[in-house]
Parts: structure tokens; C-alpha cells; sequence
């Protein structure tokens, strides 16, 4: 199976015994590049680790477009992110935020996560060995 270009998506999650369905658009180069920059290690590890969920919640908060149909609920009724159906919620980017935050990590890690050949055992594998 190829790698999707296509401008959105649909990344399944399975949380306990639940299948989540989180819509997104892809993000925009300069959104990328900002997150991207955001999770570069400055040496600090517990800094470095909490930056780096921030920006893939704030990420994954941006690009996320809706959620399956029923697969969420908030006080016992589906959580709606289609501005057709009958119970919408206007906030829910912000439920979703408050609620289940693990989720929009997840999504902002999948649209951030960069190629192999960039991770840093990849570059230990290609570099040129001294001397």
C-alpha cells in the first residue's frame, strides 16, 4: 500500500475496546516546519519531552476536522463535529482538547513524524565513520 498524498485523511485509533476515527487535513508546510522546529531536543529532557507533546496537541488541535459519527460521547450523547447534524457542538475542538487530549497527540504526532531517514538512529546507520 503507497503512501497517500491526498489534502485529508483518517486516522484510526483504538482506545481500549473503542475504534476512533479522527478526520484531518494535512498541514500546511509553514505548520509543519513550526511543529517540527518545536520538537527539536535542546538538551533538556523533560523540557524537551513536554514541548514536544504540546506541539502535537496543538498540532493534531488545527488539523483535526471531525471525529466518526458516534464514537464519542459527552454526557451520554455522540459527540457531533458535522455542522449538519442535529446536536453539533460548536467547541468541540475544545471538548476534544479538554477530554481526550491523548487523541490530538496522536493525530499531531502521525502528520508530524518525520521520514526514517531523518530519525537519528537512521543517521548514525548513513553517517561516515571517523578516520
Amino acid at each position: 500500500m503507497g503512501l497517500s498524498l491526498d489534502r485529508t485523511g483518517t486516522l484510526r485509533l483504538r482506545l481500549g475496546e473503542a475504534d476512533v476515527s479522527l478526520h484531518f487535513r494535512r498541514p500546511e508546510p509553514a505548520e509543519l516546519i513550526e511543529t517540527l522546529a518545536r520538537k527539536m531536543p535542546r538538551g533538556e529532557e523533560a523540557a524537551d519531552a513536554s514541548r514536544a507533546l504540546l506541539a502535537n496537541l496543538e498540532l493534531g488541535r488545527r488539523c483535526v476536522e471531525g471525529v466518526g459519527e458516534g464514537e464519542l460521547t459527552v454526557g451520554g450523547a455522540p459527540l457531533a463535529t458535522d455542522p449538519d447534524a442535529g446536536e453539533f457542538h460548536k467547541d468541540w475542538r475544545e471538548i476534544l482538547a479538554a477530554a481526550a487530549p491523548l487523541l490530538l497527540i496522536a493525530l499531531g504526532q502521525f502528520l508530524s513524524a518525520p521520514p526514517a531517514f531523518l530519525s537519528e538512529p537512521a543517521l548514525k546507520k548513513t553517517s561516515a565513520t571517523p578516520g
